[in-house]
């Protein structure tokens, strides 16, 4: 025990000689974790989304293109309902037809022949509309033809053009809270803080400033979407574009829209489910019906009670009105059930987002867990390996061999050593995330203890990387070069499931990968012991491993 007091003596001299080392040690995970904070501090601003709203009134032309089964099925369909429908040669026709006004509809592949025109009559435009979408099959809303091809290409692809004065409906309006709304206008009223909506006025547009970064997504609102919401037999297929180069962006991206459009699609299924009931009240109790006034069901009932009455002495006809008195009563009462069974289940209840540890997680505070990881991995790898370079530098590593000491005690000296800085600087840096970031800390015990090994167990990897150079900057190097590649493998900045079988195996044979899993599971999933306990060992077995494999490489060069 006296020998392993001296030894960490003398190696904590050794650190304290070199200022350097312990800007480099100290200040660069300081400050890799204030430049984190400072751009995660921001992550609750709005998502920037470019809006393009192609449901407004319009004389241009409207595109749509979708892949389809059945091209053959399509084209029947488009010319069952496109009025006194004309074969038109190719895309060329197509287009000049459509331009000049001589056809108001044209469907056909892109960039061959085969195109067809039609001309609607005005009041058939949403029945046209709706007939092609069934036909189309979850169809796209394009800026052109030239981009059908770009976006989906190959064989039984159609693209749909559709003149915007032959469709009514564009522009109508939706009512929220007393205010008439046209798509757009819906869109900004419910972006609430989760979007900062920034409109296009066209889909080729929002695409480049989405693709120069100035936009994180991009919604285009397709023709007729106001009125796809208010109709009870109909669907609106939105186009979402987000930029998939960087995962993690598109990842909130996508959040962002999708809470947007679940807040639009609510309040649709509630004026929906407003107006159905309220029909089949008015079925019960008379009145207007969707346009028509109709007789309820109540006032019927009244007036076959009267006839009943009149039929005293007419037994035969009083028996049939009584099964008519009989059916309206279950009518009346299977209304009323319906009425309350659509109030129970449209929105049963309201999604409240959360996790797993019980409380809303953002992005700052996933990032706590990676940056404390870093702090081991650079501080650790860096003091363990310096640590015995140094020593093999300056010649100690023979004299120590010669005094006979086994080696197992210098390197139990370094392990605790370097263990010490490596894990009172990651408890600082814990600490500073709860102050600052407001990151709460639960299971402190299990978190010190996550701390302690995994600085133990880098620490003795850093030696192992140590003994393995003969002079201080391979060391630094080496052991900067081997911390960028196990952060990547030890899931703190890419999932770990993501990555090949192989990949996921080798991670699991170093102690980042093990020390990140329970920090993620205690201070996002709210994980306890029964959950950690087999990555701390893991840890441990590790750190002993690590351990052993410096002794040995220590003993063979201080015999060399």
């Amino acid at each position: 025990m006296r020998k392993l007091g001296a030894f960490l003596a003398k190696d904590a001299r050794l650190l304290a000689r070199h200022r350097v080392l312990w800007a480099v040690l100290v200040l660069y995970p300081l400050l890799a974790a204030g430049v984190v904070g400072a751009a995660f501090s921001r992550t609750g601003r709005p998502v920037p989304v470019g809006l393009v709203n192609l449901d407004r009134p319009t004389e241009e032309v409207l595109w749509m293109g979708a892949k389809v089964e059945d091209p053959d099925l399509a084209f029947e369909v488009f010319r069952e309902n496109a009025g006194s429908a004309v074969e038109l040669g190719d895309e060329g026709d197509a287009l000049k037809a459509l331009e000049e006004g001589s056809v108001q509809v044209a469907l056909g592949p892109p960039g061959g022949g085969g195109w067809w025109g039609g001309v609607l009559d005005p009041d058939r435009g949403n029945l046209f509309l709706k007939e092609m979408k069934k036909a189309l099959s979850s169809p796209v809303d394009l800026e052109g033809p030239v981009e059908a091809g770009e976006v989906m290409g190959g064989q039984g692809t159609l693209v749909l053009g559709v003149r915007g004065s032959c469709l009514p409906f564009l522009g109508e309006g939706f009512w929220v809270e007393g205010q008439r709304l046209d798509a757009g206008a819906l869109a900004e009223f419910f972006a609430g803080g989760s979007c900062e909506l920034r409109p296009y006025p066209g889909i080729r547009e929002a695409k480049e400033a989405l693709t120069a970064g100035r936009v994180d997504a991009v919604v285009v609102l397709p023709p007729g979407l106001v009125h796809s919401l208010k109709a009870l037999d109909d669907t609106a297929f939105l186009r979402i574009m987000v930029d998939q180069s960087n995962l993690l962006k598109a990842h909130f991206a996508e959040t962002g829209v999708r809470s947007l459009l679940s807040r639009v699609s609510e309040e649709a299924v509630r004026q929906k489910l407003r107006a159905v009931v309220s029909g089949l009240k008015v079925l019960v109790s008379g009145g207007d019906f969707f346009g028509t006034e109709v007789t309820g069901l109540g006032e019927l009932r009244s007036d076959l009670e009267r006839v009943k009455e009149a039929l005293a002495g007419r037994p035969d006809l009083a028996t049939a009105v009584s099964r008519s008195l009989d059916l309206a009563d279950t009518v009346i009462r299977d209304l009323d059930v319906a009425a309350d069974y659509l109030r129970g289940t449209a929105l049963p209840l309201q999604l409240q987002l959360g996790s797993v540890s019980g409380r809303p997680l953002s992005a700052k505070d996933a990032a706590v867990p990676s940056l404390v990881v870093l702090s081991l991995l650079w501080t650790g790898m860096l003091c363990g390996a310096t640590l015995v370079a140094w020593e093999r530098e300056e010649g100690m590593l023979e004299r120590v061999s010669l005094t006979g000491v086994p080696s197992r005690v210098p390197i139990a000296a370094k392990v605790l050593l370097s263990g010490a800085v490596v894990g009172l600087l990651a408890l600082m840096l814990l600490f500073l995330s709860s102050l600052i970031l407001g990151m709460p800390v639960s299971r402190p015990g299990l978190v010190f203890a996550v701390l302690v090994m995994g600085s133990l167990s880098i620490s003795a990897l850093g030696l192992v990387v140590g003994t393995a150079v003969e002079e201080v900057p391979a060391a630094m190097v080496a052991g900067a070069m081997i911390s960028f590649v196990l952060l990547f493998l030890c899931g703190a900045v890419y999932p770990l499931e993501q990555m090949p079988v192989f990949l996921r195996w080798s991670a699991r044979i170093f102690p980042p990968t093990h020390v990140q899993e329970v920090l993620s599971g205690v201070l996002l999933q709210g994980r306890g012991w029964r959950e950690s306990w087999l990555a701390l060992l893991a840890t441990t077995l590790l750190m002993a491993a690590f351990s052993w494999m410096a002794s040995r490489l220590w003993s063979r060069v201080g015999r060399s």
